[in-house]
């Protein structure tokens, strides 16, 4: 996922339990209290000393007055030590509205990101001018419907975007994505969630499948299959990790393999999530989604 984003607007991450609003602003607040998530992505490259490292940080918090909630984000990424950096700045709010007895959930949102992408010159032309930048700002919006154990969810981001990148002055295209997934409580202390993220952009697309499951109430596993149409590649990643009524922390691998490069290119992803809900959600077993 993050390797198709080098020079679009956001980054995204393969463990999307730990990404939330990354994927969809309308994911603000979906825990009912206070939320921190923090992800880690790096990619070594072959014959070299350096890669991709891609740092995300949300804090999201619902406002029970309000029945909304509010989400900061910010993000850092860099290509081959400072070849290509990226740094941005998001900020979005989600309204909550419940209808049938609160079995549905319907939320829409609105996101407003600022990112300002560098190029170093001198690494790839020989130029005199040391670094390019390129400032943008966009909008984005969301829409998430959530019944029972049941999310459906589509977002919209890159709207009122000039620029897609350093590389290209050609105005960009919106980010389409969509989002399907199901969790399955299996016993009080067995939870399986299977999910579908599908995503389109100006410069690439992908479907993204992932099996997830948390056992004993705080061992969680998950495997997912990543599959890129524009380039014939297939990304492969497994986590592990652990989840507690106020932290969760997962470690993954994935393999990223095809036409994209004669090489399979190994990755390694670190989350750490940190929640703070009332006691009496804390004693339930919440849904991926909704922790």
């Amino acid at each position: 996922m993050v390797w198709s984003k080098t020079f679009s607007q956001e980054s995204g991450f393969p463990f999307s339990n730990q990404s939330l609003v990354s994927i969809n602003p309308s994911f603000a607040g979906s825990n009912g209290g206070i939320r921190n998530q923090s992800t880690w992505y790096y990619t070594q490259f072959p014959h070299t000393s350096s890669g991709r490292l891609t740092i995300n940080n949300t804090f999201d918090s619902y406002i029970k007055p309000l029945r909304g909630s509010l989400a900061v984000s910010y993000g850092h990424d860099d290509l081959l030590k400072g070849l290509i950096k990226t740094n941005f700045f998001s900020t979005a709010y989600a309204q909550h509205f419940s209808l049938y007895n609160n079995r549905l959930k319907l939320t829409p949102s609105l996101k407003f990101s600022y990112i300002d992408k560098s190029l170093d010159y001198i690494r790839i032309y020989g130029a005199k001018q040391l670094v390019s930048h390129r400032k943008t700002s966009y909008l984005g919006t969301g829409l998430l419907l959530n019944y029972k154990a049941l999310h459906l969810g589509v977002s919209v981001l890159g709207i009122n975007l000039n620029r897609s990148g350093v590389i290209t002055s050609k105005q960009s295209s919106p980010d389409y994505n969509l989002y399907l997934s199901y969790n399955k409580k299996v016993s009080e202390k067995t939870l399986f969630q299977v999910s579908m993220i599908a995503y389109s952009e100006s410069l690439s697309s992908y479907t993204q499948l992932n099996f997830n499951a948390l056992f004993f109430k705080h061992l969680m596993c998950g495997v997912t299959y990543l599959s890129y149409h524009d380039f014939n590649s297939g990304n492969l990643m497994f986590n592990t990790g652990y989840r507690s009524n106020f932290y969760a922390a997962t470690l993954g691998y994935n393999n990223l393999y095809g036409v994209l490069s004669p090489y399979v290119l190994g990755s390694w992803t670190a989350t750490f999530s940190f929640n703070l809900r009332n006691k009496e959600l804390r004693k339930e077993l919440t849904n991926f989604e909704n922790w």
